[in-house]
């Protein structure tokens, strides 16, 4: 039986091969694309979280900073 939104847990697997897939298809010049497509097909719930948390500060950094696809680093 499958699980509701709600009785998801932190540990459970998920699938992301079509969020993916998708993904490429829909932003196939995005500068996290490469990014997306090197995580595992399947993450758990957890890791997905996670993921997601530092790749929407990427494209936050990317877009504020007008990086087009290139990430600086600043050496103090």
């Amino acid at each position: 039986m499958r699980k509701t939104n709600q009785e998801m847990e932190l540990n459970d697997i998920i699938s992301i091969r079509e969020l993916k897939h998708r993904f490429a298809e829909k932003f196939p010049d995005s500068p996290i694309l490469q990014t997306i497509l090197s995580m595992p097909d399947e993450i758990s719930a957890e890791e997905l979280i996670g993921a997601s948390a530092i790749l929407l500060s990427l494209l936050d950094s990317e877009s504020h900073n007008n990086l087009k696809g290139k990430i600086k680093v600043w050496i103090p």
